[in-house]
């Protein structure tokens, strides 16, 4: 449930093998040479979304991939905090999740764009983590040449 609208488990991606949340923060950290206060940083800036089991976060290997994305455009190409987040912000929702003009309207999200719909309008069962928007956020902000270099940097 998106803010009081239903979003089905059946618009939720199926947990794969890339998908699954298996590292706790100090792995992930390690494998993506970043300290863990940087992935806080991240979850606080609305960027990640890590899977939680009670109060431990963890991250599965789309979540290390979608960090290299951020990193890649922070870093290589110069995009700050404040716009990427206004890029993911300008992500269509809506349409991804095939969303009725009422439902539209009744989201908050279709009113504020300035920041992701998984920061705006949270789903209540948090997860968010599972959500196709989150998942192909990347697509929607890079070109294939520049995912390939994000993820696999030379």
């Amino acid at each position: 449930m998106c803010m009081g609208i239903l979003i089905d488990d059946d618009m939720c991606e199926e947990i794969t093998p890339d998908s699954r949340p298996l590292y706790p923060i100090s792995i992930a950290s390690e494998l993506l040479d970043v300290h863990q206060q940087t992935l806080r940083i991240y979850e606080n800036k609305g960027m990640l979304i890590p899977a939680r089991r009670n109060t431990r976060r963890f991250y599965s290997n789309q979540d290390l991939n979608w960090i290299r994305t951020v990193r890649f455009l922070l870093h290589e190409k110069r995009v700050c905090l404040a716009g990427l987040q206004r890029m993911l912000g300008l992500i269509p929702c809506w349409e991804i999740l095939d969303c009725s003009s009422d439902v539209k309207e009744a989201c908050p999200r279709s009113k504020q764009r300035s920041n992701p719909c998984w920061v705006i309008a949270p789903r209540v069962d948090e997860m968010c983590y599972k959500c196709p928007v989150y998942r192909h956020a990347a697509e929607y902000i890079c070109d294939e040449d520049e995912l390939v270099l994000a993820v696999n940097p030379s």
